[in-house]
């Protein structure tokens, strides 16, 4: 039965927005995200604990017998929780632990999938406007009798859940397991020896910085080896995720004293070791190595006992982490980044190298060792530590006789890869950075195992709206934090602000993990599937169905078996345990939708690429009622949304990039929850036609009503010529009705007769605004001055006028990173711009039309005063100029020239890769407005 036809449809939405808002409200507060958020560790126990406790509230009135098991099942597991987030981390959990950890973790979402189906029976009380049952139907007895069964495992085993503790982590030292001491496989580091000896000849400080396993510390120790002799005192120091600052003190104050000074029996605080080590080495020169930085606060700490003198004294330091690299920039450190040094000729060379010294030289046939050198090469990505260890297991399998052949040996290497004893140095690399996280950045990155290998990028703005789909995080903003903080902890390969690719060996890694805690399945080939087929608990599923899948992870060669159009060979979901599966992500080019039926709990949906996949498949789809997230990107035989849409009532996000979708149908515009769509660079989608209508002619707030929730297509920074939100008409000023209308609106772009303070004050407050284009067809009488306040996560601003007569007061659009400026022809305002009052600007683009030449008095005087205050920014201001094409310009070169003569000259790796990709075309001419 359509759930819409009934009059239960306002009742569930209003109990489940309200449970909805109760975590929002607490994630806002601050609580921790482990204890209200879906997490790797403890499932969906946080949310179930958080709804059981709403449930107990006065807005609910519920008989005393449901409020009674409420109570047992709450407190009952309440420890369960707590003990499943202490051993989340131990090492030597034995094997009937995890188990009955996995089985709690499962359990624990179709408590929620059961909770949630109670919350939809409740009835609003129009007299008390208490949420009361509508039947006697009750799941709290069953899940009382699940409760009392999994605690009782528990105390079988550990008689008191209170009393466990988690064992301390024991403190690494991290150059004693990753210095390699065999100087005969150290391929490849003579010329960064020689570069970061040629940068301390002129710097007192070198920082490198690279993903694990990269080489950093033996790079360090062959410098340290190379020139330590020329220094009075030396030291060499390797930090753990957790050290304990005053033993690493004590060591750096015995190795450059050579022992002679020591804190002896007195209890020594961190202050008094940094005071004698700063005393000690006031008058000589010495070289001290930090090796694995973590934390800005430790370096902070040693750094104060290492004084500056005019002696030449010289520091290194390595980090992985990019957040104190860049902090390294700003007190004119050198940065010297170590990223895939070995190359397919590298590689090929110590792989030989191993094999020979393994005995296992010429046992690879002729014909495959290219093969087998060019998929090490992409699986280490220039790794070392990685291209070894992997090298000598492969050596290793060779010796004992159970090589098989390359696809076999990779695969049995991806199965088993925690726990084969040859590549533990490198798991325990690994390990260091996966472990620093916290609870919910793990549970983020182990969602990134649910992506195939080397073919599809990760995009941000689909991952941080299924983790919110998927109850990982509850807000936008929140979910973006978790993205910034992800991307500096960890080695994730950045291709521009908003695509990735998880490095090869770190996502074998994070498929091992999320297999052993049944976070993600995958279900790449025959193998897989056979593995999977009576599997009773599947959370999330991940089919990658590609006919020529040579992805390099052993994945090679299958006929494309799962392709779902095919029924005498398609997967029988029946017998697996998808019933409550969260995520289904499908990539490839041949597949139909699965059987839907047996899929009744989504919260995410992703079918990408699928040439076979048609508008009529859609309405099946449209059955999921507990869709969150629905994303069919690049299926471009899709051409439009059925009106079955208006039954996926919690969708949030709806992902239409490269299918042929244009317009969305009115069904979509009445979807209460839904706040985002996405959709490709050059693909605009348009709103539904009456709500266009209303909004050309000028009509107040009537259409609100039709429309709860505007959709907001999100573009987290990708550049687009239009904007989703787009106003047909040109109107004299802001209008009054666009505050509440469009206050969920994160793209605006409107024609104004005027910008003044009241019109900036209405765009200022809207809340979620985060792109904005102001179109002016005539220049304005005088300039317009951009008042401080408001636009609070404003980050794109474009003004499209005839020349930009603007200037920015103090405090204005604070969080601004992007000004761009199309304009064609006209006196330059006498005023200044003042862009240094916009302090989180990084660049300005000027976009003139082809008709017009940048030479021309106006614009060449307008481009001169931007370059002139760009250089007193506190920033590094990046210009950017063209029409057909465009350049990136050093505000501060001091040759004054608009185009680097010297290539790349000067630009860091990120902007020369936005300079290649940004396009600049010809700014169209203005339509005649209405009047």
């Amino acid at each position: 039965m359509d759930p819409l036809a009934s009059g239960d449809a306002v009742a569930v939405s209003t109990a489940a927005a309200l449970m909805r808002a109760r975590l929002i409200e607490m994630e806002a507060a601050g609580v921790p995200p482990a204890e209200i958020a879906v997490t790797a560790a403890a499932g969906a126990l946080g949310p179930v604990l958080v709804k059981l406790t709403a449930l107990l509230g006065k807005e609910f009135k519920l008989p005393w017998c449901t409020r009674r098991d409420i109570k047992f099942v709450k407190s009952k597991l309440q420890p369960v929780h707590s003990l499943l987030l202490r051993i989340w981390e131990r090492q030597d959990v034995e094997a009937a632990c995890k188990s009955w950890m996995n089985q709690v973790r499962n359990q624990s979402y179709a408590m929620e999938d059961a909770i949630d189906d109670f919350i939809a029976g409740l009835k609003r009380d129009d007299t008390s406007g208490c949420f009361r049952q509508a039947t006697k139907a009750s799941p709290f007895r069953d899940l009382k009798k699940q409760v009392r069964e999994l605690v009782k495992q528990c105390e079988d085993r550990w008689k008191n859940l209170e009393t466990i503790s988690v064992r301390s982590k024991p403190v690494l030292d991290a150059r004693a397991r990753f210095l390699h001491k065999d100087a005969s496989e150290l391929v490849g580091m003579d010329e960064p020896k020689e570069e970061v000896i040629e940068a301390l000849k002129k710097n007192k400080m070198v920082c490198i910085n690279g993903p694990a396993g990269m080489g950093k510390t033996t790079l360090a120790d062959l410098v340290y080896q190379a020139i330590g002799e020329e220094f009075q005192c030396r030291a060499f120091v390797s930090l753990s995720p957790s050290p304990d600052m005053k033993e690493v003190l004590k060591s750096i104050l015995t190795q450059v004293t050579n022992g002679v000074q020591s804190t002896g029996t007195e209890a020594a605080t961190e202050q008094n070791l940094v005071d004698k080590i700063s005393s000690f080495l006031a008058d000589k020169r010495y070289l001290v190595v930090v090796d694995d930085i973590w934390h800005c606060e430790e370096w902070e700490i040693i750094g104060g006992a290492l004084p500056e003198n005019s002696l030449s004294s010289k520091i290194i330091t390595t980090t992985r982490i990019d957040d104190i690299a860049d902090k390294c920039k700003a007190i004119d450190v050198v940065i010297y980044s170590l990223c895939g040094t070995l190359g397919d000729y590298g590689t090929r060379a110590l792989l030989d190298l191993i094999m020979k010294k393994s005995g296992a030289d010429g046992k690879i046939p002729e014909t495959e060792i290219g093969y087998v050198t060019n998929s090490i090469s992409y699986m280490c990505y220039g790794m070392p530590l990685a291209i070894i260890y992997l090298a000598k297991a492969l050596a290793e399998s060779i010796a004992q006789d159970t090589y098989e052949g390359w696809n076999i040996w990779i695969r049995h290497i991806r199965g088993e890869f925690l726990s084969i004893p040859s590549l533990k140095p490198l798991v325990e690399s690994l390990c260091l950075g996966y472990n620093n996280l916290p609870v919910h950045l793990k549970t983020c990155f182990l969602y990134c195992s649910i992506y195939p290998e080397k073919v599809y990028l990760i995009s941000r703005p689909s991952l941080v709206t299924k983790w919110i789909a998927e109850g990982f995080v509850y807000q936008e903003k929140a979910a973006e934090s978790y993205y910034e903080e992800l991307i500096s902890a960890t080695d994730l390969l950045m291709e521009g602000r908003n695509d990735f690719r998880v490095l090869p060996m770190m996502l074998a890694f994070l498929v091992c993990i999320s297999e052993e805690v049944n976070f993600v399945t995958r279900m790449y080939n025959r193998i897989d599937l056979i593995l999977n087929q009576n599997a009773k608990w599947i959370q999330r599923l991940s089919i990658y169905d590609r006919e020529d899948s040579n992805d390099f992870s052993g994945l090679v060669n299958w006929t494309p078996w799962l392709s779902i159009y095919n029924r005498e060979e398609s997967i029988d979901f029946s017998r697996m345990g998808v019933s409550g599966t969260r995520s289904l992500v499908w990539f490839g080019e041949r597949q139909i939708v699965p059987d839907i039926k047996h899929f009744g709990r989504l919260r995410v949906l992703h079918l990408q690429g699928n040439k076979d996949l048609e508008n009529e498949h859609l309405a099946a789809i449209c059955g999921l009622i507990s869709l969150r997230f629905l994303g069919i990107p690049k299926c471009e035989k899709i051409s439009m949304l059925p009106r079955e849409i208006r039954r996926l009532q919690n969708l949030e996000t709806l992902d239409v990039s490269g299918t042929g979708v244009r317009e969305l149908p009115w069904e979509a515009a009445q979807l209460p929850n839904l706040v985002r769509v996405l959709h490709g660079v050059d693909q605009v989608v348009k709103l539904p036609e009456v709500l266009r209508e209303a909004m050309k002619t000028g009509t107040d707030l009537s259409y609100q009503a039709m429309c709860p929730s505007i959709m907001l297509p999100d573009h987290f920074d990708q550049t687009t010529e239009q904007l989703p939100v787009k106003f047909g008409r040109r109107y004299v000023g802001v209008p009054q009705w666009i505050s509440a209308a469009f206050r969920d609106v994160s793209s605006l772009d409107i024609m104004l007769c005027k910008l003044e303070e009241d019109d900036q004050k209405l765009l200022g407050a809207l809340p979620n605004l985060e792109n904005l284009v102001v179109r002016f067809q005539l220049l304005p009488r005088k300039t317009i001055p951009i008042i401080g306040g408001g636009f609070g996560r404003l980050r794109r601003f474009c003004f499209d006028c005839r020349m930009p007569w603007l200037t920015f007061q103090p405090g204005a659009m604070p969080n601004l990173y992007w000004l761009e400026f199309k304009f064609y022809s006209g006196p330059p305002s006498k005023d200044p711009l003042n862009i240094m009052h916009l302090r989180g600007l990084e660049y300005v683009s000027f976009k003139c039309s082809e008709n017009y030449s940048r030479d021309a008095p106006g614009i060449s005087a307008t481009i001169d005063i931007v370059r002139k205050e760009a250089k007193e920014h506190p920033n590094k201001i990046w210009l950017w100029i063209g029409a057909a094409s465009s350049s990136a310009i050093d505000a501060e070169s001091s040759n004054g020239s608009d185009d680097n003569t010297d290539g790349n000259k000067g630009k860091s790796p990120q902007v020369s890769n936005q300079a290649s990709c940004s396009r600049t075309s010809e700014v169209p001419e203005i339509e005649e407005a209405q009047e």
